[in-house]
């Protein structure tokens, strides 16, 4: 008898999902439509692509509260031509569940935008991705006061590492670290983009290790205010081969024992260089160890076309502007940086650098330094033990090797924060080409001349400074003819002619105004000028201000000039008659008063 129980099998085949997808949690799942996106990732999981996929999360049909952390894994027929987009659409992620997620593992060909992570209460919630390639975050909104990480990757040595990642046009606020990503070991993960970010209240903004090719540009981050304390705080952190950090914002880091702006390394350099351009960090404060806004340790480094502004005066420790190691190969360069500093830190560097003897491996030259000079302990330069207390000494060493056409000069940087051009036209196509074709704006470089730190400007044409205001020498009593001292500097590349200069004496009650006019203020002339017509009748306290304004002066900040003086009126005397005395011959009047506060006017 024939045995046939065995032959036949039986299986189930699933058509592959490709097209158009909602996710709409007001309706159920069915058709094309997910109430959630677990059921979305379980639908891809089971059934795999056989096509594109576009995923459009409705709008209006928010907020998502996933109770569990969402992994998609490994989902069959993703690739090149079948790719994953899921849009956001603005929608809000917000769960009240702490430390859920989304999970990305072993993925290719995926782009995930405009999602709102903003999770409930004190909760936190994330975006992870593990051992994945042309993986694209785009457009998202991270509101994370109390998370850990918003973004992390961090790859598992078991498989393939993480390659060509894209993050980019996101918004991060709050969370300790707002971008994290680690690969494996040494030039493990490669081709990594991080662009056009704004990173708020992160302790972390940027982290990265073990990434060869990529760079780090125009993203912004700070602190909006006053930060938590902690032990340290970083803009940009990490090691990266064969990377350029270009026209980052990195401004207002606080409350920190080490604060660093970028802090960026090689582990190779036999083969790739770290370029760290353009870049404009300013304002840190409230550290009680060291801040360094540019750190470069190891490897071959250009250190080109930055600005490092430092004026705040809540400052209280140890300031260096660039920081860097022994560069292991030849060709490391610091050309073309800004760096101002004008702080009440301890002590105060321009550069600090580690070799005493070698030159031969990195070249330093065409930058200004403006250190404030009433920074007593302040070193242009520190260079293994030694110290320059000025640029001067510092080009003078080691046989002249350093920064010979490097500038010693206040670059009026008039608008900052809201614009950080330079206005000293002796700072104007002082730099010297180094490959740098645009600057922090995109503006396109001289190429013969570029200018010195990140903005490319063009000389002012017309700029009267007022640099000093002094009510000395004059009288303390009230008289209507005082007499006040003005310095004016032509900082302009033309001659100025009839400067007009408004002179203002006011003690809140009485005030006087004089106008004067300048003949000629020559190119790079700085011209005294006395004025003694102005009134301080009526005594007390005043106040005087001096303002400059050229036809076609459009810088306005360094225009006026204030000082302050206590003038005090004189005394009436009753029934003094003329006196008759002769040369040589003293004589003395008894006023009731405080002889320690009373000025005592005469007129012969």
């Amino acid at each position: 008898m024939p045995y046939t129980s065995n032959d036949t099998i039986y299986d189930t085949v699933w058509v592959g999902l490709s097209g158009l997808y909602t996710v709409n949690q007001v309706s159920s799942t069915s058709g094309n439509n997910f109430a959630s996106f677990t059921e979305l990732e379980s639908a891809l999981k089971k059934f795999g692509m056989c096509g594109p996929i576009d995923v459009y999360v409705t709008k209006g049909s928010g907020p998502y509260n996933p109770s569990s952390t969402v992994i998609f894994d490994s989902i069959h027929g993703l690739d090149s031509i079948n790719t994953l987009y899921i849009h956001g659409q603005g929608e809000e992620i917000s769960t009240n569940i702490s430390g859920k997620k989304f999970q990305f593992k072993r993925l290719s060909y995926v782009t995930i935008d405009s999602l709102l992570i903003d999770p409930a209460g004190t909760l936190t919630f994330s975006i992870e991705m593990n051992n994945v390639s042309h993986f694209t975050l785009k457009d998202l909104n991270f509101d994370l006061p109390n998370a850990s990480i918003a973004i992390k990757l961090e790859d598992d040595s078991s498989f393939s590492n993480s390659h060509h990642i894209t993050i980019r046009d996101s918004y991060i606020k709050g969370a300790i670290y707002g971008i994290s990503l680690s690969s494996s070991t040494q030039n493990s993960g490669s081709h990594l983009y991080i662009e056009d970010n704004e990173i708020v209240d992160c302790r972390y903004g940027i982290t990265a290790e073990n990434w060869v090719h990529g760079q780090i540009v125009r993203n912004k981050i700070y602190y909006s205010g006053s930060a938590v304390s902690s032990l340290t705080k970083y803009g940009i952190l990490g090691t990266y081969n064969d990377f350029v950090i270009s026209q980052n914002e990195i401004s207002e880091l606080n409350e920190a024992a080490i604060i660093r702006g970028i802090d960026a390394h090689q582990t190779d350099s036999s083969i790739y260089t770290l370029e760290i351009s353009n870049n404009i960090i300013h304002n840190f404060y409230n550290y009680t160890s060291v801040c360094t806004p540019i750190r470069s340790l190891n490897g071959t480094f250009k250190i080109l076309h930055n600005s490092i502004i430092q004026s705040r005066s809540d400052t209280n420790s140890n300031f260096i502007g660039i920081t860097t190691g022994m560069p292991a190969l030849g060709g490391s360069e610091i050309k073309n940086n800004l760096i101002f500093i004008k702080t009440s830190d301890l002590t105060v560097k321009g550069l600090l650098l580690p070799f005493v003897n070698n030159t031969s491996k990195i070249s330093i030259n065409h930058n200004i330094y403006y250190i404030d000079t009433a920074i007593t302990s302040g070193n242009y330069v520190r260079s293994g033990s030694n110290s320059y207390g000025s640029l001067s000494l510092w080009q003078s060493s080691y046989s002249s090797s350093f920064d010979q056409n490097s500038l010693d000069l206040n670059p009026l940087i008039s608008n900052y924060p809201n614009d950080f051009k330079p206005r000293n036209s002796s700072a104007n196509n002082m730099g010297t080409p180094v490959g740098i074709g645009t600057d922090f704006y995109n503006k396109i470089r001289n190429s013969i001349n570029p200018d010195i730190g990140a903005v490319e400007f063009d000389s002012v044409q017309t700029d009267a400074e007022l640099v000093l205001l002094n009510a000395h020498p004059f009288d303390s009593c009230a008289i209507p003819n005082q007499e006040l001292v003005v310095v004016v500097k032509n900082n302009g590349s033309s001659p100025i002619y009839n400067l007009p200069i408004t002179f203002i004496a006011s003690n809140g009650n009485n005030s006087d105004t004089v106008y004067y006019t300048h003949d000629t203020l020559k190119i790079a002339g700085i011209d005294t000028i006395f004025v003694d017509s102005i009134s301080t009748v009526g005594g007390s306290n005043y106040y005087f201000t001096a303002v400059a304004k050229a036809i076609g002066d459009s810088i306005a900040l360094n225009d006026s000039a204030f000082d302050f003086k206590t003038v005090v009126d004189s005394p009436s005397i009753a029934n003094f008659s003329t006196i008759y005395f002769c040369e040589n011959q003293s004589f003395q009047i008894n006023l009731n008063s405080n002889p320690a506060t009373t000025y005592f006017c005469f007129l012969f």
